[in-house]
């Protein structure tokens, strides 16, 4: 089947703007009008139900609802929508009904692929992760490859980025993106350093930094960097920054927009707790991902006591060690009434009794 290379003008319109401004349903469900207008209901449907699902607590009765007909929807319909990018896709997620999808890097490349920058089937792609393509020079291609073009987020996780994939990154002008994933890319704390030299990171607002293990020098020299100042989301899973490194982070001015930290694996304890309660940047954190944490009842007490808690939407207290006493201190905490999801998984601690009593608080905003 032969593809366009431009495509609907209206369609490719309304598509760049709902990536311009992902934040804005509104701009999602402008596009989803349109598609009901012009046959397409079922992929409507799908921007509807996933931009409705996004502000709702992740456990109520309409998010589940939206959740199961969502899995439908795409059982069903997902392979059409894909099938215009051939089979080079690894895998793919929706995401408030646009395409997220991860590429074989011999498909990234290829011509079919390539032939599709700038048509109607491309458009769809708001991320695109191209993964382990370091080797002959695939980094250098991938990042001049006009597929980037209209894209928001690239993911090159497990792309070792050594000085040459440093420089190649510093070589490109790829200021649109918003979002850039450098997961287990082993850029240690000399490889942050080097993204000094790369000035279109000041358009990003999402940063994902995960498994590189930045101990708190990466978390030092992170926090130098001025072309991240529009940063509103970072990824530190497995940094292993420790609250030496978090205090760094939270004491750069140039850190002062993040609004959503995914601090998962790294052992703050209550000195890190102490760290985010008293940060004098991140007055007014949306999500805070604390899993495998250490926090024990102390660290939890002083967390729920920070007044910055007071816009958090998503508390992420996965596999940590509080019982009783930290479970109090949520549910007398004045700071959590913004909450849409408080997640507890995995702290055998808090027994029956503890999960009853923050259900009995946070109702259907708890994952238990």
């Amino acid at each position: 089947m032969a593809h366009r290379t431009t495509g609907r003008p209206e369609l490719l319109a309304l598509l760049a703007d709902a990536k311009a401004r992902p934040e804005d349903a509104a701009r999602r469900l402008i596009l989803a009008d349109w598609l009901d207008e012009h046959d397409e209901p079922y992929r409507a449907e799908l921007v509807r139900l996933q931009c409705e699902r996004a502000h709702l607590p992740p456990q109520s009765a309409r998010a589940e609802e939206c959740a199961r007909r969502e899995k439908a929807l795409i059982e069903k319909h997902g392979a059409t929508w894909l099938a215009p990018l051939g089979g080079g896709v690894a895998s793919s997620t929706h995401e408030r009904g646009l395409l997220n999808v991860v590429l074989q890097a011999r498909s990234f490349l290829g011509q079919r692929l390539r032939s599709l920058a700038g048509s109607e089937a491309w458009a769809w792609v708001e991320q695109v992760g191209a993964w382990n393509v370091t080797r002959g020079g695939r980094l250098e291609a991938v990042l001049a490859s006009p597929l980037l073009a209209s894209v928001r987020g690239l993911n090159l996780t497990y792309t070792s980025l050594d000085a040459v994939g440093l420089g190649a990154l510093a070589a490109v002008d790829l200021g649109h993106l918003r979002a850039l994933g450098l997961g287990q890319t082993f850029v240690g704390a000399r490889g942050v350093r080097a993204l000094a030299a790369v000035p279109w990171l000041i358009g990003l607002t999402s940063l994902n930094l995960q498994q590189n293990h930045l101990r708190a020098e990466g978390a030092r020299a992170l926090a130098e960097l001025p072309n991240l100042a529009n940063l509103e989301e970072i990824d530190l899973l497995w940094g292993t920054i420790g609250p030496e490194g978090l205090a760094a982070l939270a004491h750069s001015p140039h850190l002062a927009r993040l609004r959503r930290l995914r601090l998962n694996g790294n052992h703050l304890g209550a000195k890190g707790m102490a760290v985010l309660a008293s940060a004098p940047y991140w007055k007014a954190p949306t999500h805070l991902g604390l899993a495998t944490c250490l926090l024990n009842d102390d660290a939890v007490a002083i967390l729920a006591g920070a007044p910055n808690l007071a816009h958090v939407e998503a508390l992420v207290l996965v596999d940590n060690q509080f019982g009783l006493p930290g479970v109090r201190a949520l549910v007398d905490s004045p700071y959590l009434g913004a909450l849409r999801e408080l997640n507890v998984q995995r702290n055998p601690q808090l027994g029956r009794q503890g999960e009853a009593i923050l259900r009995e608080r946070f109702g259907d905003r708890l994952v238990d």
